[in-house]
């Protein structure tokens, strides 16, 4: 055991004035009765306007050893980016945390895709045979500075499970394997191109960077049916030196020249010299 969670979304359970004085004792009481591991609280999904004072508070929350955040992909959510690709929802979930306390790991504690309002289980999981969702979520948390992969929630019959997706995770391990986070303290950086999003992690000595197609979303997939295109050519603004490659959806290696990527389609990972990062990324 890591870490003693205090309560569920404890937003739900009644108003600020009465859960925030409680939540203040229990995390102390925690703290003393478990002075080995981890103590945490968390709120409801970030997707409504009192979410941002709600998370404000939870960021002050003394006993609050990592702050761990929900959101999900909701066409009935305040928040216009909880519309957005599933990359955008994860990613922005987690440098908001990070914006509260930089100091405090951040984790995307709970993700995944619902109807309205959290009316049940998104109505184009049973189409997401690929995973593309899930791969999102994974990807997209960690590469935006989540100390681990998005937490997918509908891992049952619903989705995951029901799909077969666990292969995914496989592939996001060997995407990150042999990267040493602590030994490296990466930092989060952003960068895009006309046709991809650029999620990096800068390390000490090497950069890892996570493309993500633009034109390749939930929406062109699963709703519009759209068969994600092979890219070709495309280019990163990294020059002199070698691109390590791993195309996660072919679960293969490869290693190219700066700056042409090779061919793959909807995302690719590939680490780079931090030395060839200097000077195209401001360092945090």
């Amino acid at each position: 055991v890591y870490c003693w969670e205090l309560w569920n979304e404890i937003n739900a359970t009644s108003p600020r004035t009465d859960y925030a004085p409680w939540s203040a004792w229990a995390l102390g009481e925690l703290k003393r009765m478990f002075p080995n591991q981890l103590t945490v609280n968390n709120l409801g999904s970030f997707s409504d306007m009192g979410a941002y004072q709600a998370y404000d508070e939870l960021a002050t929350e003394r006993g609050n050893d990592f702050l761990q955040v929900h959101r999900y992909l909701d066409a009935g959510a305040d928040l216009d980016v909880c519309r957005k690709a599933m990359d955008v929802v994860a990613a922005s979930a987690v440098r908001e945390m990070l914006s509260r306390r930089a100091d405090c790991p951040a984790v995307l504690a709970e993700v995944g895709a619902v109807e309205a309002n959290h009316a049940g289980p998104f109505r184009h999981y049973a189409k997401d045979r690929e995973g593309t969702l899930l791969h999102d979520a994974l990807f997209a948390a960690l590469f935006a500075g989540s100390a681990g992969c998005g937490q997918f929630w509908h891992w049952d019959h619903q989705y995951i499970d029901g799909n077969n997706l666990w292969w995914q995770f496989r592939r996001f391990a060997t995407a990150v394997e042999g990267l040493d986070p602590v030994a490296e303290r990466f930092r989060p950086f952003y960068t895009e191109s006309r046709r991809l999003k650029m999620y990096g992690l800068r390390g000490k000595t090497v950069s890892v960077v996570w493309c993500r197609d633009k034109q390749s979303t939930w929406w062109d997939e699963l709703e519009l049916g759209k068969r994600p295109q092979v890219l070709s050519n495309e280019r990163v603004p990294f020059r002199n030196c070698r691109l390590d490659c791993y195309l996660p959806w072919e679960d293969r290696r490869v290693t190219v020249d700066a700056p042409t990527l090779p061919a793959f389609s909807r995302s690719i990972v590939f680490r780079v010299p931090t030395s060839a990062v200097d000077g195209i990324v401001r360092p945090h």
